[in-house]
């Protein structure tokens, strides 16, 4: 996720669909007082492929979602920036999905690790939302693990994954002022430079 104040723009980050790639091409051109996010569970996995440029992320995280963003940086703010996302065919995103998981990469925090957290910040109001889904995705035996094959996989996901919220808010009206569609990668992403 990034806002940049240098340039006017802020980047929503969905899962699976490419937002890292975006980020770290576009983070190496923002100032040194914007907002970008570290690539954490990219740079676990691939720790060779991405360079990380976050800075100024304190209260900040990858996938912080639109409404969240705009709550912290202020309305004002968010209308007078340019904003944009990333898109992926959903079957495509579900695939990519599934081999991350099976790298054992998946990033759903376990209740322990989320409270744990909360201990050191418990003033952090967004923790307290991992802490719910957390605590619902255990006793609801909804958690993914490395071992789901793609059936159980499918099952289970649905209750874990929905990127709706980075395209839409609770009326349906779009969060952002442009769609970078993965499939046109190159091409769109030429028209947000431009």
């Amino acid at each position: 996720m990034i806002v940049s104040h240098a340039h006017k723009f802020i980047f929503t980050k969905p899962r699976k669909v490419a937002g890292t790639s975006i980020e770290v091409a576009l983070s190496k051109y923002c100032g040194p007082n914007d907002i970008i996010t570290p690539n954490v569970s990219s740079t676990a996995i691939d720790k060779d492929a991405y360079t990380d440029y976050a800075r100024n992320h304190s209260g900040f995280f990858n996938h912080m979602r639109p409404a969240r963003i705009q709550q912290k940086i202020g309305k004002k703010a968010w209308d007078d920036y340019f904003v944009f996302t990333i898109v992926r065919n959903p079957w495509d995103m579900l695939v990519s999905r599934y081999f991350w998981n099976k790298k054992g990469a998946t990033p759903q925090k376990t209740v322990r690790q989320v409270i744990g957290e909360l201990k050191n910040d418990p003033a952090n109001v967004d923790r307290y939302g991992k802490l719910f889904f957390a605590l619902w995705r255990k006793l609801r035996a909804k958690e993914l693990s490395p071992e789901d094959d793609f059936k159980t996989f499918l099952k289970k996901l649905p209750h874990n994954i929905s990127n709706s919220k980075y395209y839409f808010d609770f009326n349906g009206k779009p969060w952002n002022d442009f769609v970078i569609r993965y499939e046109h990668l190159a091409e769109d992403y030429k028209t947000v430079c431009e």
